[in-house]
């Protein structure tokens, strides 16, 4: 298990697309959070017309501030350390706050007590980007986006290492949702969708043992990135 204590900068993982994983700690955090302010904008702005405001981003970077000592802050990036997909994943305890609880009124011990098996762990994956521009810009296909979609949720499943009673929960907006249902994902949703970022957004839980017998998962050519 990958330890969340005073977590630096680290190179994990090269990747056949010459693209690679890294860890990003709190000496490029606002790097991290400014890469998925960039895409929130350029794609909710594009798609939903939502105006962001500098003071969004502070408030995410004050977010991620405050969920890093018990997160792992994930980025597909280029040798140059040009990020090209994100996703932080924070490891919940009794007592935290989660983004479930006070953007959609839901009460994760409640949640927790209501699953036959009670989970081992419970994890919380956030801040998931796929900056397109930028992979176009270097030259990647379009369809590239969906394998790095693909692949940071893979990275998830290496990282909390799941047995069979790890959850994952998230906020998945629409679009992010039907793409994980046609890649034969199994999604849950744990409450009513909301309006968020301009966008239609439903809390949903992924158990791990489906991630791991998914078509794509099975399939998937990345080597081992945490031990």
């Amino acid at each position: 298990m990958l330890s969340l204590n005073n977590i630096t900068s680290s190179k994990l993982s090269a990747r056949p697309d010459g693209l690679r994983l890294s860890l990003i700690g709190a000496d490029r955090q606002a790097e991290f959070t400014s890469s998925v302010y960039s895409v929130y904008s350029e794609v909710f702005g594009a798609r939903h017309g939502w105006e962001s405001k500098k003071e969004d981003y502070e408030e995410m970077l004050r977010d991620d501030r405050n969920f890093s000592p018990d997160s792992a802050f994930l980025a597909i990036e280029t040798i140059e350390e040009e990020i090209m997909a994100t996703v932080r994943l924070t490891r919940w305890k009794p007592g935290m706050t989660l983004p479930i609880e006070y953007e959609f009124g839901e009460n994760v011990q409640d949640l927790v007590n209501s699953l036959s098996p009670t989970p081992s762990e419970v994890w919380h994956a956030g801040r998931l980007s796929i900056d397109k521009q930028k992979l176009s810009a270097r030259g990647f296909p379009k369809s590239h986006s969906y394998r790095l979609l693909r692949d940071i949720t893979a990275y998830c499943v290496q990282l909390v290492q799941p047995d069979q009673t790890v959850i994952l929960i998230s906020e998945a907006d629409e679009l992010a949702a039907k793409i994980y249902r046609k890649m034969g994902v199994r999604l849950e949703a744990i409450a009513d969708s909301v309006d968020y970022l301009g966008s239609t957004t439903v809390p949903v839980l992924m158990r791990t043992e489906d991630l791991k017998q998914s078509n794509w998962m099975n399939q998937n050519d990345l080597q081992p990135a945490f031990s």
